[in-house]
């Protein structure tokens, strides 16, 4: 298979996430209106009809949806956020969210992440690691941790989507301009 047809296959496939997320957020007539639909699933087609989860608002929705997405939609959440001549009051105080409210990401994610940046387990670096972060944010999160010579010490980490999404995103940008 070529680069450029591989990379044209992560990109829809990429696209067919984002379509699917916004669907289940209560966005189906948006996806609709720009002919995105036809890349859900049979099974989303079928089932995914609802509009939006019980109560939720479109601007919950939206937010919920960018949080799922990850840090890059997060990233744009936060720059809409401030921008109140383009978004009505209700998206904007639900998009502050994303300023402050970030949710963690899984403690066995932050493993990984650890473990495939230094090639040694989390036990043989660190004596003792907080499962629990003590600062999270839409591109990283930092955890206590203390190392074998008893020294307390903070470790930061991105997300590990941050650069396949954001490598993907930025390779289909590249190409739309």
């Amino acid at each position: 298979m070529s680069l450029r047809l591989h990379l044209a296959y992560k990109n829809i496939k990429r696209l067919r996430d984002i379509v699917t997320v916004f669907t289940r957020h209560g966005f189906r007539p948006f996806m609709e209106r720009l002919h995105l639909t036809r890349l859900l699933s049979v099974h989303q087609k079928v089932f995914g009809k609802k509009r939006a989860r019980d109560g939720e608002s479109a601007a919950v929705g939206l937010r919920l949806a960018l949080e799922e997405l990850g840090p890059t939609f997060i990233k744009l959440g936060q720059i809409l956020s401030t921008r109140p001549d383009i978004l009505p009051q209700e998206f904007i105080i639900e998009l502050l969210k994303l300023q402050d409210d970030v949710a963690p990401f899984p403690f066995k994610d932050a493993a990984a992440i650890i473990e495939g940046s230094f090639k040694r387990p989390v036990g043989e670096l660190f004596s003792r690691i907080e499962e629990t972060p003590i600062a999270a944010a839409s591109v990283s999160q930092v955890h206590r941790a203390v190392t074998g010579n008893s020294r307390g010490r903070g470790h930061g980490h991105r997300h590990t989507r941050l650069s396949r999404q954001a490598g993907a995103q930025v390779h289909s940008r590249e190409r739309a301009v």
